[in-house]
């Protein structure tokens, strides 16, 4: 299933970005962002509240934003769009 191209757009519109804030995105990759969206809501009284494949989509959104970001690096400069927020 393909994602909508609006998440790259967004991405694409991108300008800068938090050090702390890429860090977090990057602790989310290899489903992390997914498994810890099914334990947040396992015990929610109306449970499930996402099915299968929208906690899979979001961890393939996040590879597109991560890949936009990367883009976008390569492109300037990891000067130009990280924001060292000294939270990392």
């Amino acid at each position: 299933m393909a994602d909508k191209p609006s998440v790259k757009r967004i991405c694409m519109n991108l300008c800068r970005i938090r050090a702390s804030t890429l860090e977090r995105l990057h602790d989310l990759t290899d489903g992390a962002l997914s498994r810890i969206m099914r334990q947040v809501t396992a015990d929610d009284p109306i449970a499930p509240l996402l099915a299968e494949p929208h906690f899979k989509a979001m961890d393939r959104r996040l590879a597109i934003v991560l890949h936009a970001i990367d883009d976008f690096v390569r492109e300037s400069s990891m000067e130009a769009v990280l924001v060292t927020d000294g939270f990392s």
